[in-house]
């Protein structure tokens, strides 16, 4: 037996004697070595519907030439590209996704540009909002009149639904589930109290995008019957202490406390004014000042919706 050939068999002992102490096959340690191995250094856990997300990550004993990748997983699990770029010279990457639309498993994978040796980091999965909107209207009706709600949810999916939810005396009430499988959705509602009515409608969220709420609302008038004035009183003093002039604004009523403000409703256009008078003296309800009368386009005795 040659000395050459004793002193390789010493050394492969050796080597493994020490791989055996530290708990490593020679196969891991020879693999480690050969393949650096990305890492995930920051991504965001979640975006909004067609944001983008960058991710940050480092490949320790990389070279510039060097190629890594962003990989998808799809719904058959097939592992898509979808981003190219090489480490820098500390063996950074940084990769920016575009667009996202849905939530996703993501990897790194590092190749070597002298051989066919991969590597590949941690899974992550990036989430993805879905887009929610909601629309009461008209936003202003009298007592008894319809409301439509209607609204958006993307990306489409089948067999999606969303909860519509109506707010009522501080909490929220179920109304109905509201089918969003073509990406939109929508409701008739009936005004059947006077005052504000807070509307949410929740997507609970699923394999595609998490769960997302969107919120608006519509008030309800009461119809009454108002006239206005103003000419031959114009600088004189209300009951409630005020001085009365063109540019007034505020309404006249028989009960209603001083300073008590009231929502009014006309033909579309609202506006929110103090009580600041007593009257009328007529069988009306209100008497609006002639400048709250300009800025509602109002004239005459006509029906007003009113809450307050």
């Amino acid at each position: 037996m040659s000395r050459l050939f004793l002193d390789r068999a010493r050394g492969w002992t050796a080597l493994f004697v020490t791989l055996t102490i530290v708990g490593m096959s020679p196969t891991t340690a020879l693999a480690g070595a050969a393949a650096p191995r990305p890492v995930v250094d920051s991504r965001p856990r979640a975006v909004g519907f067609k944001h983008d997300a960058v991710v940050t990550g480092h490949v320790g004993g990389s070279r510039t030439a060097d190629e890594v990748v962003v990989q998808k997983k799809d719904p058959s699990g097939t592992w898509n590209t979808l981003v190219t770029g090489h480490p820098d010279s500390g063996g950074l990457v940084r990769f920016r996704l575009a667009n996202l639309h849905r939530t996703g498993a993501y990897r790194l994978v590092w190749r070597d540009s002298g051989s066919d040796a991969t590597s590949r980091s941690d899974l992550f999965t990036i989430n993805v909002r879905p887009r929610l909107v909601l629309r009461a209207t008209p936003d202003d009706v009298l007592i008894g009149r319809d409301v439509r709600v209607s609204g958006r949810l993307y990306p489409a999916a089948p067999g999606r639904k969303v909860f519509l939810q109506r707010r009522a005396h501080g909490h929220w009430r179920f109304l109905r589930i509201l089918k969003a499988g073509d990406g939109s959705f929508g409701a008739t509602l009936a005004g059947r109290a006077v005052g504000h009515h807070g509307l949410r409608v929740t997507f609970s969220g699923d394999r595609l995008n998490t769960k997302k709420r969107s919120r608006d609302g519509y008030n309800v008038y009461d119809p009454d019957q108002a006239t206005w004035y103003g000419p031959g009183f114009y600088g004189q003093r209300t009951a409630c202490g005020r001085t009365l002039s063109q540019e007034t604004l505020g309404v006249a009523n028989r009960t209603l406390p001083c300073g008590t403000d009231v929502s009014i409703l006309y033909r579309g256009r609202t506006i929110t004014v103090p009580v600041i008078d007593r009257g009328p003296y007529s069988s009306a309800e209100w008497d609006l000042t002639s400048a709250t009368a300009r800025k509602l386009g109002f004239e005459g005795s006509n029906t007003i919706g009113v809450r307050h």
